[in-house]
């Protein structure tokens, strides 16, 4: 790549997942919220465990949307009531 050739970048949301079906809901609607907000920019999202997408489905999908650098971002939903356990 030249210096003038800019790599495509991309931004990867990773959860840890979860068994509760409203939190995938939460997370991703947090991903939708970036595709509105860097609509340039491909944006995936995927969990650890627990739950689909996984992690490799969401890089995967950046990888052949022609990303070359990935900003990943590690995002934790928690609900209350898990703190005050």
């Amino acid at each position: 790549m030249s210096n003038k050739e800019q790599a495509k970048k991309g931004i990867m949301i990773c959860g840890h997942g979860s068994r509760d079906k409203d939190a995938e809901r939460e997370f991703g609607l947090v991903a939708k919220g970036l595709k509105e907000r860097f609509p340039d920019l491909p944006v995936e999202y995927g969990f650890l465990e627990f739950s689909a997408p996984n992690i490799h489905m969401g890089l995967d999908s950046l990888v052949s949307q022609g990303v070359e650098e990935i900003y990943a971002v590690h995002w934790y939903v928690i609900r209350r009531n898990a703190c005050e356990k």
